[in-house]
C-alpha cells in the first residue's frame, strides 16, 4: 500500500459523518472534527483526516486486526464518549500507523489509541499508562 497515494483521495464532505474530539488529539488540539473512512483498496485500513484542516490525514487500523497486548480503556475514559461497558458494539478503538522506512513495516501506536462511540460520534485519543503497550509495535501486513 502506498500511504501517500492513500492519504490523497479527497475528505468526504457530509458533517454529519464527523467525529467531534473534543480536546482535538495530541499535536492537533486546535482540530476537532475527523471523518473515518474505509480505503476500499486496502481493507481493513481506514483513514482519519480533519473536517477543519483535510490535509491532515492519519492512517488508522482497528485494533482487532493486530496482534497486540490487551488494551483496557479506563471507564472515566469511556463515560466521557457516552459509553456504559467495554463490550458495547458502539465502541470502536484503533491504531495510529506510521511507516518504518528502514524495517519496511507500518508500526501501530498502541499506547494511544483512537477511541470512538461511532453512534454518538463522539472520540478521544487517550494515552494509556500500560507499561505493556507500545508506541510503536511493528504490524504485519499481508501481500496480495
Amino acid at each position: 500500500m502506498n500511504a501517500r497515494t492513500a492519504t490523497e483521495r479527497p475528505a468526504p464532505t457530509q458533517p454529519e459523518e464527523a467525529v467531534e474530539f473534543r480536546h482535538g488529539i495530541p499535536g492537533f488540539e486546535y482540530l476537532t472534527r475527523f471523518t473515518i473512512t474505509s480505503l476500499e483498496d486496502h481493507p481493513p485500513f481506514q483513514l482519519l483526516r480533519s473536517v477543519e484542516e483535510p490535509d491532515v490525514a492519519m492512517l488508522i487500523l482497528e485494533l482487532k486486526h493486530i496482534k497486540t497486548a490487551t488494551i483496557h480503556i479506563p471507564e472515566t475514559e469511556l463515560e466521557k464518549l457516552k459509553i456504559e461497558r467495554r463490550d458495547d458494539p458502539r465502541l470502536k478503538i484503533y491504531a495510529i500507523l506510521k511507516f518504518d522506512r528502514t524495517s519496511q513495516w507500518f508500526t501501530a501506536n498502541e499506547k494511544a489509541p483512537v477511541v470512538v462511540n461511532e453512534v454518538e460520534r463522539l472520540g478521544e485519543q487517550i494515552i494509556l499508562e500500560d507499561e505493556e503497550l507500545s508506541f510503536n509495535r511493528p504490524v504485519m501486513l499481508a501481500d496480495g
